[in-house]
């Protein structure tokens, strides 16, 4: 089963598109990762100098639970650092002041603010008491500083801050972040179309240059725009080109030897047919002929013959392999037969003297199976079989089939081998039937061979019919049959008169 199409461009692409996004994830990762890392070192920075500068602005501002020109003085500073939100409260957890101004409730800060608060008295110097809760999600501040105050009672300062610079420097981040993202995947993108073009619309050109070769058009050849020094791809191209020109100037030659080798063929057909008898010479016999080279010469030859005293001849053989060397061996038999019938006709004689005339001829790979029947006026047939397929004698007015088999090895393959003869007394009406074996031989769609089984079935279920309506018969019945010819296929039916 053939494997399902993989495209390479595709496979390739979805690699690099993988490795694009893994490579601008990991470096925005890594460029986050460190500037967040400043950013944070910064953030701590800004707030501990922020703290330390209001720390020395407000030494001097002893603050009261009234809302005295200290306090206002506070308030002021505090503003001037965008720290609008705050409240002084004391050890007591006693609410004296709150900006900007909001419900009365609660009126004291929790438990945890001031125990706090406690731990911040107990430092031994009133300037680096303070505590710092530093929010790293939104760089908020949350600030308990001890405040100096008019009385006896401890007071503390509670604010919030958010560090503006802090959040632009974020947003500067992100919009970097942001910008190396987009031009990584446009820089991608156009490293992408750069290779498609470099490489892959040439890979695209190379196939269709051969897909239209493969189609027949010999000509085509693989082209495209060249820079001024060439790369492998190039040269790639140049090499197909070549191989595709030596293959169209091969086929080329090919083309024109095989014309030549078929008009020679059609010529050596024609000769081979000034061979072959007309079937008329049999015409008392309804002699009927199935004759079909598998190529434009054929390796069965068949030849009829009158001799004297109202005697007639046949002579049907097969030439090892098919085509122009089997058409060779039926030339040089028929020719050497014609020879010997100049002298004598009996089979015997004729197939002992053709078999050595065969062997003295042909190297021992070649040879030929053949009959030869000789009809004499008193109804008697004198056969002899060399190494062929066995006749098929049907008596008039039966289904029985005798069969007339081989009686020696074929002709040229052991030259002092002496064939026997056989007479049979045929009847008026008794059907005879001669094949060659590429009829029991052609297979079928499903490799099925035609055999000799379901020839003999069929004969046999047509005893009774003549030569014309059994020859129809069983022409139709192997051709609908046959999907694969192997050899050539020939059959000669014929009914004693």
């Amino acid at each position: 089963m053939a494997g399902k199409k993989r495209s390479l461009r595709i496979r390739i692409g979805i690699l690099y598109t993988l490795l694009a996004l893994i490579n601008i994830i990991f470096f925005s990762v890594m460029i986050f990762e460190n500037q967040n890392d400043l950013l944070l070192a910064n953030f701590k920075y800004q707030t501990e100098s922020i703290v330390k500068d209001f720390q020395a602005e407000i030494r001097d501002l002893p603050v009261s639970p009234a809302e005295d020109d200290n306090f206002r003085r506070l308030a002021s500073s505090l503003s001037a650092h965008e720290l609008a939100y705050f409240i002084v409260f004391d050890e007591q957890g006693q609410i004296w002041h709150r900006r900007p101004e909001g419900p009365p409730a609660p009126e004291s800060v929790s438990e945890e603010t001031l125990q706090r608060s406690r731990e911040i008295q107990h430092e031994e110097l009133l300037y680096s008491r303070y505590s710092l809760e530093l929010n790293e999600e939104d760089f908020s501040v949350q600030l308990l500083m001890p405040l100096v105050t008019t009385g006896d009672r401890a007071a503390f300062l509670q604010l919030s801050m958010s560090i503006a610079t802090i959040k632009d420097r974020l947003f500067q981040i992100y919009l970097q972040i942001g910008l190396a993202v987009v031009w990584g995947i446009v820089f991608h993108v156009l490293f992408a179309v750069f290779v498609f073009q470099v490489i892959f619309r040439r890979v695209t050109i190379l196939r269709e240059a051969s897909d239209r070769m493969s189609g027949g058009e010999l000509e085509a050849r693989a082209e495209w725009k060249r820079s001024g020094s060439d790369d492998e791809l190039d040269e790639l191209g140049d090499a197909f080109n070549t191989m595709a020109g030596s293959i169209e100037d091969q086929v080329n030659t090919i083309t024109r030897l095989n014309n030549e080798i078929q008009e020679e063929l059609k010529i050596g057909k024609d000769v081979q047919e000034i061979f072959l008898s007309e079937i008329e010479m049999f015409a008392d016999f309804k002699l009927t002929l199935f004759y079909r080279p598998l190529r434009e010469v054929s390796g069965d030859v068949y030849k009829f013959y009158n001799f004297q005293g109202d005697r007639k001849g046949l002579f049907f053989a097969d030439a090892s392999g098919h085509g122009v060397s089997a058409a060779l061996i039926t030339t040089i038999t028929i020719m050497s037969l014609d020879e010997i019938l100049r002298r004598q006709v009996k089979p015997v004689g004729v197939l002992n003297h053709l078999n050595v005339a065969l062997a003295n001829r042909l190297d021992t790979s070649f040879f030929a199976t053949g009959v030869f029947l000789l009809f004499n006026p008193d109804g008697s047939m004198q056969y002899t079989n060399a190494g062929h397929n066995p006749m098929y004698h049907m008596p008039q007015g039966t289904t029985e089939i005798n069969q007339l088999g081989k009686m020696g090895p074929p002709l040229g393959l052991v030259e002092e081998f002496e064939y026997p003869s056989e007479t049979l007394q045929l009847g008026s009406g008794d059907k005879l039937v001669i094949y060659s074996d590429g009829l029991v031989e052609t297979q079928s769609a499903s490799e099925e061979q035609f055999g000799e089984a379901r020839l003999l079935s069929l004969l046999s279920g047509h005893a009774s019919a003549d030569p014309a309506e059994l020859h129809s018969v069983l022409e139709k019945e192997f051709t609908d049959f046959a999907a694969h010819y192997k050899d050539d296929v020939t059959f000669i039916i014929l009914e004693i008169p």
